[in-house]
């Protein structure tokens, strides 16, 4: 087996890591979103420990340890964004100002659209080896393609969960029951939507 070969197997290899790792969480998420309408906070938290830890890592790396280790400005505001935004929610918790209402959407938009796809890159990068690797476009857009996929059939089904999961699902899930999901009845043959 040549050389180039052997490459684009590692390179097939890492993808497919690299997918399976980032469409669990991925699913996870939008799963939730479809269903509750909104980002978990337990899914906020894990996003805002991990910002914290690879900025606090960055600093204490060097580049020759771990190639992403040199923060520039615009990498550390991504990394800050969440924890600012946590913080801008703990001081306008109560607050009903148009702005300050405006200003905490703009906030949890750019965490959401801006700095969470940095921060999963900056975690796959971290957690899975060789995926700096993955050098060709295509398997770049690849790999972005199959998480969209996996996140918008996530929330597709969230959003329709009542097709397929009843309220008991959820209970025993130990999640909260959405108003919009199926009753079953206690000797499992009927099903009535709740409305």
């Amino acid at each position: 087996m040549n050389t180039e070969n052997l490459g684009q197997k590692r390179q097939g290899s890492t993808l497919i890591v690299a997918a399976i790792g980032l469409a669990i969480p991925a699913w996870s998420i939008a799963f939730n979103l479809g269903v509750y309408g909104t980002v978990l906070y337990n899914h906020l938290f894990i996003i805002l420990a991990a910002s914290i830890a690879i900025l606090l890592s960055a600093f204490v790396l060097r580049k020759s340890e771990f190639k992403q280790a040199r923060l520039g400005w615009c990498q550390i505001l991504l990394l800050i964004l969440p924890s600012a935004w946590l913080l801008l929610e703990i001081v306008l918790h109560q607050t009903t100002s148009p702005y300050f209402l405006t200003l905490r959407f703009v906030m949890s938009l750019a965490t959401g659209l801006v700095s969470l796809p940095y921060i999963a890159y900056y975690l796959v990068i971290a957690i899975i080896p060789g995926v700096d690797g993955i050098t060709t476009m295509k398997h770049k857009m690849g790999l972005f393609i199959i998480v969209a996929i996996v996140s918008g059939i996530g929330f597709l089904s969230g959003q329709y969960h009542y097709y397929v999961l009843s309220c008991n699902d959820f209970q025993l899930a130990g999640d909260s029951v959405p108003d919009n999901c199926w009753e079953m009845s206690v000797d499992g043959t009927s099903v009535e939507a709740l409305q």
